[in-house]
């Protein structure tokens, strides 16, 4: 089995977050894409698929501020319990909700 890889994704923030905007906000992603820079490039892109229409995907990649690896304890502070539907694309193969 591949090991799991959890990058979270970070929007709207700011290094002093007493000057993030309000709308930060971050999320995490669950992967077995290997390579950190090819994670880094990609769980963005895993994300939005999972969550966001085509109109506000885009407002979100013009606000992407960081994404980084963290291990499964850190991710845990996030709702993550329901990515348990496995796809794989030409992004890699990564998690996501069930589908309703």
């Amino acid at each position: 089995m591949n090991r799991i890889h959890w990058y979270e994704v970070c929007f709207w923030h700011d290094e002093n977050e007493d000057e993030a905007e309000e709308k930060a906000c971050s999320f995490i992603v669950k992967t077995e894409i290997e390579d950190v820079l090819q994670g880094e490039k990609a769980a963005p892109e895993i994300l939005l698929r999972s969550f966001c229409n085509p109109y506000t995907a885009q407002e979100y990649r013009d606000n992407l501020t960081a994404v980084f690896e963290v291990d499964e304890s850190e991710a845990r502070f996030f709702d993550i319990d329901d990515l348990t539907e496995r796809v794989t694309d030409e992004l890699g193969t990564y998690y996501k909700r069930k589908s309703a």
